[in-house]
């Protein structure tokens, strides 16, 4: 995969502001949030798998638990926890 810069990039829609994301403890996936709402599991090989579509509240922090086989995701004053 070949990446620009994110400020020309026209496939990225714009960010207002930086990326939320947190590699798995195996390294095998980085999650990630983009400005829309939409939280992805990008894998090494760079395979992606959509995790949610469009969250009414921007994700702030994403953590992943010890096994990697959940991940906390927060947004505003709420929490889910996402089984992978």
């Amino acid at each position: 995969m070949l990446y620009q810069d994110p400020a020309v990039d026209a496939m990225v829609q714009g960010f207002a502001g930086p990326i939320v994301g947190a590699w798995s403890h195996d390294n095998r996936w980085v999650a990630v949030s983009d400005a829309l709402g939409r939280v992805k599991l990008v894998g090494e090989d760079g395979s992606e798998r959509l995790l949610t579509s469009e969250m009414s509240q921007h994700v702030i922090a994403l953590r992943w638990s010890p096994d990697d086989t959940h991940l906390l995701v927060t947004a505003g004053t709420r929490a889910w926890i996402v089984t992978i």
